[in-house]
This record gives C-alpha cells, sequence and structure tokens, in this order.
C-alpha cells in the first residue's frame, strides 16, 4: 500500500492524529502461522511488484539459509576426522545463541520499560517467528509459488487458493 502511494506521487509523513487498530494473534501457533504466510507471499509480491519490496523483508529468509547451511556445517565438522575442521560443530550453536542473546536485548527492555516479566519468552517468540517467516519464503521459493493470473485481469484469484 505504501508503496502505491509513494508510487503515484504522495508522500508518507507520520502524525499523532494516525489512528489504528491492533489485533494481535491470539496464540504463539498462529502468530507464527501468520510469519510463514507473509514470507510466503513477500517473494510472490516480489515477483509481481518488485520495487513494493525491500530488503529487510527477505532477513528471516536468508536467516533461515544461514541456518541450514551452518546445521550442514555443523554435522560436517562433528563428522570430521581433522581435529581443525571441528571448529565447524560451534557454527549452529553459535548462530542461535546470537539470535537470542539480541533477542533478549529486546526483552529486558520491554521486561524494564512495561514491568513485564513474562517478556522473558520474547527471544524464543522471536527465533520462532523470524524461522517461520524465512521458511515461508524459502517454501514459495521451492514451489514457485505466484499469483494465478485470470484471463480478465492480472489481480489475484480468491477463489484459487
Amino acid at each position: 500500500f505504501n508503496h502505491k502511494l509513494r508510487e503515484n506521487g504522495f508522500r508518507l509523513y507520520c502524525t499523532w492524529k494516525t489512528q489504528c487498530s491492533y489485533f494481535p494473534k491470539k496464540t504463539v501457533g498462529k502468530l507464527f502461522r501468520y510469519g510463514y504466510g507473509n514470507g510466503y507471499w513477500n517473494l510472490i509480491s516480489l515477483k509481481d511488484n518488485y520495487a513494493s519490496m525491500q530488503l529487510f523483508h527477505y532477513m528471516p529468509f536468508f536467516f533461515v539459509i544461514a541456518i541450514i547451511a551452518s546445521l550442514l556445517l555443523s554435522i560436517a565438522g562433528l563428522l570430521s576426522l581433522n581435529p581443525e575442521l571441528r571448529i565447524l560443530a560451534w557454527l549452529l550453536p553459535s548462530l542461535l545463541v546470537l539470535h537470542l542473546g539480541i533477542g533478549t536485548l529486546a526483552a529486558l527492555q520491554v521486561m524494564v520499560r512495561n514491568r513485564y516479566l513474562g517478556a522473558v519468552w520474547l527471544p524464543f517468540v522471536f527465533l520462532g517467528f523470524h524461522t517461520a517467516y524465512g521458511c515461508g519464503t524459502l517454501m514459495a521459493l521451492l514451489t514457485g509459488a505466484c499469483i494465478a493470473k485470470t484471463k480478465s485481469s492480472s489481480r489475484p484469484n480468491p477463489q484459487a487458493s
């Protein structure tokens, strides 16, 4: 939507007069399914209108690729007879500790600002959401996902879903 506004010569600006309603997902599982769907549709949006997407939309995809690559390299390091290659076994744990560590810093900010101890779970929620989001993009890539074109319109067909 923002891209369409800018494309038609409009400018976006923030104002305190703007209001919106936010409807959070009721369960963590639904949040992860939402993330998966967003990741899946990001690739379709890229194919349909590449200018509407930015690099940050694909960071969870790169994160999932890094997880897969570090998993394979970690297994190779564990199975290696060469002691110098055993350091590869630490790639996956290091990646996960880094993500959880940064998530913990964000959770601490929320915990202090909102005085909410439940924020202790946020690093795991962040990790799960980013992984689900990235897996959605990966699945869209692997399945060749695209918008079903109709004869009369280039818009998505809701009946095709």
